[in-house]
Formats: structure tokens, C-alpha cells, sequence
């Protein structure tokens, strides 16, 4: 099993030297959805996992408690994406 901190480390070290520019990854499209009943806080993410895509949603999602997300793969980033990115938000 590959450590987080080794991968997190070698993506701040491609982004740092410029190489992720030459590197094309496979990055995919991610549906998530609070899961709640009432008025649910929506998402659409392009990330190379859905570890990374949950990660990125909670550092944008301000609230204090622990949200459980319902995480869909819906496609491939076919664009010239280079790293994670939220693409739509939505409550």
C-alpha cells in the first residue's frame, strides 16, 4: 500500500518543477452528494480518486460537523486537466 504522504509529496513536487504539464493523468468525474434528505449540498469534482475528490469537497464545505458524502463516478476529464478542481456547486 502506497503511504499518502509519499503521493502527497510527489504531487507538490511535480507542481513545484512544472512537470505536471508534460504529464497527462487520468483524471475522472465525480457526482457527490450530502447525504441528507433535506436540501443536500452538491458537487461535481474532477479528481484522480475519490479519496482526493471527498478531501478536496471538505476543505471547500465550511461546516463544523462530519458530512457523509454519496460519491458517484460519472465520467472521464477528457479537457486538459492537470490536477483536482471543483466544477460545479450546488446546494
Amino acid at each position: 500500500m502506497i503511504d499518502d504522504s509519499l503521493t502527497e509529496f510527489e504531487k507538490n513536487i511535480e507542481r513545484i518543477i512544472g512537470t505536471k504539464k508534460y504529464v497527462n493523468p487520468r483524471l475522472y468525474i465525480y457526482q457527490m452528494e450530502e447525504k441528507i434528505p433535506e436540501s443536500p449540498i452538491k458537487y461535481i469534482v474532477i479528481s484522480d480518486s475519490e479519496k482526493e475528490a471527498i478531501d478536496l469537497v471538505e476543505k471547500d464545505c465550511f461546516r463544523q460537523e462530519l458530512i457523509e458524502w454519496r460519491v458517484q463516478k460519472i465520467g472521464i476529464a477528457a479537457d486538459n486537466y492537470y490536477g483536482p478542481a471543483i466544477i460545479m456547486k450546488g446546494v
